[in-house]
C-alpha cells in the first residue's frame, strides 16, 4: 500500500533511558563528540575526534553504547540504529549545535503564515523539517540533548524535561506535530541491510565535489542536476532520479522541495538525484510574450506528445537524462541501473525513458502521470507502479481535461486533450505480459496488482485523491498546489517511491541474467 510509513519500531530493543550523567550514557556522549559542558562536569576533558574515532574502531559493542540514548518524555523515541564502527556516521559537535540553534530559532523566533493552523499562522515548520531530514538518528539524539541541556532549560514548564519534541509539540500545529512524529519513526528505521551498511563518503569517487549529506549542484554543458548521496548508504548504490512536473516560470528545486525524497534517502540508503526540464519560452498569447511572461518548464521528447502543443525539436530531454546518468558515475559509484519516480510531467517523461531505455531504468513510480495516446509503446519490460487519485483536476484519470488542465489549455495549448492516465497500466500490463489482475479495496485505495511474467504493474487509486505529490515531506507552496490540487501531507509517496525501486532493481538484475 502507499502509505508505508508506518512501520513498527521494535521496542524489545529499547533499552530504558539513562538519567544519569556518568557510566554508560557519560562514554555514549564521548563518541558522540558532544561538548563537555553537556555533561556538566567541568573535569571532564573531551578526546580529540580523532581518538574518538580510534576508540569506537575498537569497540566491539558500540550498538550497545548507542541503545540507551533516546527522546525520552516523548511520544517519539529515536533510537541509534544498530551498526558497526565501519558505518557509524560520526557526530560533530558544531553540527549538533547549529542544528540546535536553527530550530531554536525556527520554532521560538520565526512567524510564518500558514494554512494548515487553526489560527492561519505557524512557525517556520519547513525549515525546521529541511533542519532535520538529513540527520541520522545518532544526530537527532544528540540534538535532542543539546536542547535538554540548554536553552530547554529555560524553556521547560516546572516539572518538565523540555527536549527537541516538546519543542515542536509547543509551536506547530497538530498535522505539523505528526509529520514531525512520522519522521523521527523514520529515523527508527534502518531499510540497508546490515551487510551492505556504509556511510556516503564511501561512495563518492576521488575528485569529485559532491559531498554526502548535502544536495550538491552539478553543471553539465548548459543543463544541469543536483543530487544527494545519503550518510546512512547502501554499497549497492542505488540511485533514484526524481523528475517534478510542468510549471511556470523555472521549476527550480520543485522535486527537492515536494517530494520527501531527503529522508527516504537516509531511511533506504539511496542516492538521490534530482532532475530539472529545460526553462523555455512559450507562446502564451501576444500580451503575456510582450511582457516576458511566457516561460516555463515542460519535459520534451522530439517525436512524441509532449504537454504543450508546440514542438521543440532542438533539444531532447532523452539526451539529457543520459547525460545525468553517465556525469553521476563519474562522481559516484552507482548501481547498473536506476530507478526513476515522477509527478505528472515528469512521470511521464520516467515512462518515455524508461520505453526508450530500458537497459538503464530498474523501474518506474508514477505519481499521478499519464499516457499519451497515440505514442508509441515501450517493447521492453520494465517494473512500475502508477499512483492516481478519482478527484485529480488536472489530470483526470477518465482522460482529456479538467478543470485545471483546461485553463492551462487556455494559457499555452497543450496536447491534454489526448491524455489517458489508465492507459499507463494498458501499456506496460501488455508489455510487461501480464495474464490477469487482482483488486484490493480499501477505504481510501484501490490496489491493483497485475500477474505478470516479466516485471510487476501495481496500480493505486486513491478515493479523494488530487494532483499533487502527496508526501509528509512535501514543503511546497500550499497556495500554488490548492489550485492545482491539495497534497495529502499525511502519507509518503517519497519513501514508497524509494521502497518499490530498490525492491524493484534486484528484480531487474535477475532478468537481465536470463
Amino acid at each position: 500500500m502507499l502509505d508505508s510509513n508506518h512501520l513498527p519500531v521494535d521496542r524489545s530493543k529499547m533499552a530504558a533511558p539513562v538519567v544519569d550523567a556518568t557510566g554508560v550514557q557519560r562514554e555514549l556522549l564521548q563518541q558522540y563528540l558532544i561538548p563537555a559542558h553537556l555533561l556538566n562536569q567541568s573535569d571532564y576533558d573531551q578526546p580529540s575526534p580523532q581518538t574518538i574515532r580510534n576508540q569506537a574502531r575498537d569497540q566491539s559493542h558500540l550498538d550497545q553504547l548507542l541503545m540507551p540514548l533516546t527522546l525520552t518524555n516523548s511520544a517519539t523515541e529515536v533510537v541509534p540504529r544498530d551498526t558497526d564502527a565501519s558505518t557509524f556516521w560520526p557526530i560533530d559537535a558544531a553540527t549538533v549545535r547549529r542544528a540546535a540553534s536553527e530550530l531554536r530559532e525556527n520554532f521560538t523566533g520565526s512567524w510564518m503564515p500558514s494554512l494548515s493552523s487553526g489560527s492561519g499562522w505557524s512557525y517556520d515548520f519547513n525549515s525546521a523539517w529541511r533542519t532535520l531530514e538529513n540527520k541520522t538518528p545518532e544526530e537527532v539524539a544528540a540534538i535532542d540533548q543539546e536542547i535538554r541541556s540548554t536553552f530547554g532549560r529555560q524553556l521547560a514548564r516546572p516539572g518538565e524535561s523540555f527536549g527537541l519534541r516538546e519543542l515542536v509539540a509547543r509551536s506547530v500545529s497538530r498535522e505539523e506535530l505528526h509529520r514531525f512524529d512520522d519522521l523521527m519513526r523514520d529515523k527508527n528505521n534502518n531499510d540497508v541491510p546490515p551487510e551492505f551498511r556504509t556511510t556516503g563518503d564511501q561512495l563518492i569517487k576521488p575528485g569529485s565535489n559532491i559531498r554526502p549529506g548535502e544536495v550538491s549542484r552539478v553543471e553539465i554543458g548548459d543543463r544541469h542536476y543536483q543530487v544527494y548521496v545519503p550518510k546512512n548508504a547502501d554499497s549497492r548504490a542505488p540511485v533514484v532520479i526524481a523528475m517534478h512536473g510542468a510549471a511556470g516560470g523555472e521549476g527550480e528545486n520543485l522535486a527537492l522541495n515536494e517530494m520527501g525524497m531527503i529522508s527516504a534517502a537516509e531511511r533506504t540508503g539511496s542516492i538521490v538525484v534530482f532532475a530539472e526540464p529545460k526553462v523555455r519560452s512559450f507562446d502564451a498569447g501576444r500580451i503575456a510574450n510582450l511582457l516576458g511572461a511566457n516561460q516555463g518548464v515542460a519535459w520534451n521528447v522530439p517525436g512524441y506528445l509532449n504537454l504543450p502543443r508546440e514542438r521543440d525539436n532542438s533539444y531532447s530531454d532523452v539526451d539529457y537524462l543520459n547525460s545525468v546518468i553517465t556525469n553521476l558515475r563519474e562522481n559516484v559509484t552507482t548501481a547498473e541501473r536506476v530507478g526513476l519516480a515522477g509527478f505528472s510531467d515528469g512521470a511521464r517523461m520516467a515512462q518515455l525513458f524508461a520505453s526508450l531505455h530500458p537497459d538503464r531504468v530498474s523501474g518506474v513510480y508514477s505519481g499521478h502521470g499519464t499516457w499519451m495516446r497515440g505514442d508509441p509503446l515501450p517493447n521492453a519490460s520494465v517494473p512500475i507502479k502508477i499512483v492516481l487519485g478519482n478527484a485529480d483536476q488536472t489530470l483526470p484519470i477518465t482522460g482529456g481535461m479538467g478543470r485545471v488542465s483546461s485553463w492551462m489549455d487556455w494559457v499555452v495549448q497543450t496536447n491534454l486533450a489526448r491524455s489517458q492516465p489508465l492507459d499507463q497500466a494498458m501499456v506496460w500490463s501488455r508489455t510487461n505480459s501480464c495474464t490477469s489482475s487482482r483488486d484490493t479495496i480499501r477505504p481510501d485505495v484501490t490496489i491493483t496488482d497485475y500477474q505478470c511474467e516479466n516485471a510487476p504493474v501495481v496500480v493505486n487509486v486513491f478515493r479523494g485523491g488530487a494532483h499533487a505529490w502527496h508526501d509528509r515531506g512535501n514543503l511546497g507552496n500550499q497556495t500554488v498546489q490548492r489550485l492545482m490540487g491539495r497534497a495529502d501531507r499525511t502519507r509518503a509517496m517519497g519513501l514508497d517511491a524509494h521502497q518499490f525501486l530498490i525492491a524493484n532493481s534486484r528484480l531487474q538484475r535477475r532478468l537481465s541474467d536470463r
